[in-house]
């Protein structure tokens, strides 16, 4: 959440079967399940997200 980089997001889409809530997979270290963190969506926009492993529920 400081803005370092943590890693790079593979690929991402709305889920259809969790009501197009946002799912994405990447590669990140130094975070745990639960953290949160930031993805750059642009140079000007970020989105915030929680790491959990899948299945997603």
């Amino acid at each position: 959440m400081d803005g370092s980089k943590i890693g790079q997001l593979t690929s991402g889409a709305p889920s259809p079967s969790l009501g197009n809530t946002g799912v994405g997979i990447g590669y990140i270290s130094g975070v745990r399940e639960g953290d949160e963190v930031l993805i750059a969506a642009s140079p000007r926009s970020s989105v915030k997200a929680v790491i959990i492993r899948p299945p997603f529920v």
